[in-house]
């Protein structure tokens, strides 16, 4: 199941977190020990513990009476003497030399106050310059989403596979794919189809969605089993749409009865035989050299056919249960699949302004859009992608209410009162 997806994920983490509780002072294992101790992710312990450990070097390179200390020996009582001028210096350290966003170094500053709250909690000291300390500015973004006839476009051309993003040395340009590419990406198409449908069906996060186990599936309820972020299991739900996507996908497609009535076996037995060779368009024309156009063309769209078999035709490993895998066999993970929404976007989808800074969440924020706009129902579209709270919810509801409240002023007659 998803579970077990996730607990691999967390053994990874509690890893990170062992080798980096090894390079630190003794007292972060009992911070450490204190943070899990309660309901946070593993993923934010890690947070935590990294993030201290960070401030610490920091401090090793500003302080010169710690320039010679071992990490290991970075006394605790410093944290009794930093003020809220320390905490500003490493902010603007965090943006200028580092480059990090206000965003992310607002993390950093979370960790650092968690760990404070722990200091003051064991009674090693009452100082706390978090308490005064001013974090960083968020700016809020525009929220990026695709509309129907953008959706429709990136699906269809996912399905056709007949387009190819070639990295230019000025800029990326969209070509007819070569024999050899559509070949070779043929294999993958009903998977990529299945994954955008998935997104734009369910609203799922990334990692929900590379976490599916093929258990985690269930036609009959229409809903899939996941583990949210914050380690619950929870139901989302999908409609036909993404179950036919689903089931192209885990069955693979079947040879079009057209073709297999009109060709023998011999014709049938070359196309299995050759799909996948790179070449195929020009063997055919070589074996058959006295057939009609239309021949070629029936050969080749057989073969496309037997190439695409989905799921199966990847080669699934031994007791691999993941429902989204690689050429490999193995479960995609949230770095493949964002690259693979990122280049079936910006081929599909050229001329669209925000093509460079897709993601799979702007996915999730088209699937909120859409659920908004035919329902109007902010507690449903909440509840389907498990946000924290309604009100970040409400956030994608009143962009559409600006987009609605555009397209009725454009609509205005500027001669008429």
């Amino acid at each position: 199941m998803s579970v077990e997806y996730r607990d691999e994920q967390n053994r990874k983490a509690e890893d990170k977190i062992r080798r980096v509780l090894k390079t630190a002072p003794s007292y972060m294992q009992g911070f450490y020990q204190h943070i899990s101790g309660g309901t946070k992710e593993v993923l934010t312990q890690l947070y935590y513990v990294s993030d201290v450990v960070e401030f610490m070097k920091y401090e090793k390179e500003m302080v010169p009476s710690l320039a010679e200390t071992d990490l290991k020996d970075f006394p605790m009582e410093m944290f009794t003497v930093f003020s809220v001028q320390d905490l500003n210096e490493y902010r603007d350290y965090l943006h200028r030399v580092r480059m990090i966003t206000n965003a992310s170094s607002k993390r950093y500053f979370s960790s650092l106050s968690v760990f404070y709250k722990y200091l003051n909690a064991i009674g090693f000291t009452e100082h706390n310059p978090m308490r005064f300390f001013s974090y960083p500015a968020l700016n809020r973004h525009r929220i990026v989403r695709l509309d129907a006839d953008l959706s429709s476009r990136l699906l269809t051309g996912v399905l056709a596979n007949d387009k190819y993003l070639l990295e230019g040395e000025d800029r990326p340009v969209v070509i007819s794919i070569p024999e050899t590419v559509q070949v070779k990406r043929d294999r993958l198409v009903l998977r990529n189809y299945a994954i955008l449908r998935t997104f734009l069906g369910t609203g799922l996060r990334c990692s929900e969605l590379v976490g599916l186990d093929l258990q985690d599936i269930n036609f009959y309820r229409g809903c899939f089993t996941v583990v949210t972020k914050g380690g619950d299991e929870n139901e989302v739900y999908f409609g036909e749409a993404v179950a036919e996507a689903l089931k192209m996908y885990l069955d693979g497609t079947s040879l079009p009865s057209s073709l297999t009535e009109k060709y023998g076996e011999d014709e049938l037995e070359f196309c299995r035989k050759n799909a996948m060779t790179a070449g195929f368009a020009r063997l055919v024309r070589d074996t058959y050299p006295e057939e009609s156009e239309s021949f070629y063309r029936d050969m080749e769209a057989l073969a496309s056919a037997m190439r695409r078999q989905g799921r199966s035709g990847l080669g699934p490993k031994k007791n691999c249960e993941a429902v989204f895998i690689t050429t490999r066999g193995g479960r995609m993970t949230v770095r493949a699949v964002e690259l693979m929404v990122k280049e079936m976007v910006r081929t599909y989808l050229p001329d669209y302004p925000d093509k460079d800074i897709f993601s799979p969440h702007k996915l999730r924020a088209t699937c909120a859009t859409r659920i908004l706009s035919q329902t109007g129902n902010v507690q449903l579209a909440s509840q389907q992608l498990n946000h924290k709270s309604v009100a970040v919810t409400a956030r994608f509801y009143a962009e559409l209410q600006k987009e609605q409240q555009k397209a009725q002023v454009q609509k205005l007659n500027v001669d008429e009162w």
